[in-house]
């Protein structure tokens, strides 16, 4: 009898004095156990994934990937169809439907349109826009274009990327790619951040995309405010053309520019503004006496004046005219204005007559029109390219030669005449 009691009291005594080996154990497993405290944004970010009812895996996915309440303003279908594929197609579709309904509450955009049926029909995994649009880089487009290897050449040579070439590169990469596929992911701009920062390493890769957040040394890390980098601007700004407007896949049209240009009227203003080059002026006495010499640029400003916004047009032909004739002691003349951002790519003619402009068709128009306001007002014409107007005057309209270039204005047309 006394040996049950024992037995018992024993037994009553183990289980009131825990075994020490398995409180080390345990305090052993909840030292392994790391815990993040998240602020009261991630909270709310968690719920409201959770009222899309998506599983937990797939919120996490959201948070090992930085995204957070602001970044689901402006995400895209696409950016949630990579990050969601199989087997979370059932949640992906709870996501965009919940993102829709709450970004309408919101008065923002929904993530997308719905799809057409033919979209919704699974695609193989060799998809060829697939394969195109992973294809459609930034090297890819780049040696694709006849414009962006010169500049890629170029670079190789003197390591300097000009605002200009910068500017051609980001178009380059970004209109061909918008026109065919549409907006570019935050992936996709991260990627050709890097290509351009490997083929032009003495311009940051910040410089061409700096996204809002980015992982620091695992660790999630804000850069900014908002997106920023030339390749963000013009991803946003850009408007893609439509299909029928597009001639190919390149901003050159892929084929080089036409010999020497692709309009007549562009080969018109080219021609005419080597004139001055061929026609240069003599040293000119000022009304205070002074001495001048122009020099080429001013010569060709003088004659055809090349304005690459439209928005500074007023502003830089006025400043013309100003440096003329308070500098210098000119009298103002009529100004043959051609606004275009290349060459190559000129799309208004202008001539400045005092305060006014007036807009013609074509170049030709406008020289025509120009020469006859300094025939009918009996304008002299300016006097750093006199010798091209004295060409046009003899050679075109046949008005006795001026003494301007004369001899040169002979030689050219002996040439002429040797050569028909």
């Amino acid at each position: 009898m006394k040996s049950e009691k024992d037995a018992e009291q024993t037994e009553t005594e183990s289980q009131g004095e825990p075994d020490p080996v398995i409180q080390e154990d345990n305090e052993n497993e909840e030292a392994d156990i790391s815990y993040e405290e998240i602020n009261d944004e991630t909270i709310a970010f968690i719920q409201l994934l959770e009222s899309f009812k998506v599983s937990i895996e797939v919120i996490n996915k959201f948070l090992a990937n930085g995204y957070d309440a602001e970044s689901l303003k402006v995400i895209e279908r696409r950016e949630i169809e990579e990050l969601l594929c199989e087997p979370f197609l059932g949640d992906r579709t709870k996501i965009i439907h919940g993102l829709n309904v709450w970004r309408k509450s919101q008065n923002l955009q929904p993530v997308s349109s719905p799809l057409k049926l033919v979209q919704n029909l699974p695609q193989p995994k060799d998809q060829p826009e697939t394969k195109q649009r992973e294809m459609f880089s930034a090297k890819f487009l780049i040696n694709k274009s006849a414009k962006g290897k010169q500049i890629l050449e170029t670079y190789k040579l003197s390591r300097i990327l000009t605002k200009s070439q910068k500017r051609m590169i980001t178009h380059i990469v970004i209109d061909e790619f918008k026109d065919v596929f549409g907006k570019l992911t935050h992936i996709e701009l991260l990627s050709r951040a890097d290509e351009l920062g490997d083929l032009f390493p003495t311009e940051s890769k910040e410089s061409w995309y700096q996204p809002t957040f980015a992982l620091v040394a695992g660790k999630k890390t804000r850069l900014g405010h908002l997106p920023k980098g030339c390749l963000y601007d013009r991803n946003c700004n850009y408007t893609a053309l439509q299909a029928s407007q597009q001639k190919s896949n390149d901003s050159e049209n892929i084929t080089p520019p036409c010999s020497p240009y692709d309009a007549d009227y562009c080969r018109d203003v080219a021609y005419s503004m080597l004139l001055p080059y061929i026609l240069p002026c003599s040293v000119l006495t000022l009304l205070n006496k002074s001495k001048w010499k122009p020099s080429y640029i001013e010569n060709r400003n003088s004659f055809v004046f090349w304005v690459q916004n439209i928005t500074d047009l007023q502003s830089k032909v006025k400043a013309h005219h100003i440096s003329r004739s308070e500098n210098r002691g000119m009298l103002p003349c009529p100004l043959v204005v051609v606004v275009g951002p290349e060459l190559t790519q000129l799309n208004t003619f202008i001539i400045s007559f005092g305060d006014a402009f007036y807009r013609l068709p074509t170049f030709l128009k406008a020289l025509d029109v120009c020469y006859k306001l300094h025939k009918v007002y009996n304008l002299p014409f300016a006097k750093e390219c006199a010798g091209s107007w004295n060409l046009i005057n003899h050679v075109i309209y046949d008005f006795p030669l001026e003494n301007s270039c004369r001899a040169k204005i002979l030689s050219i047309i002996n040439v002429i005449n040797t050569g028909s």
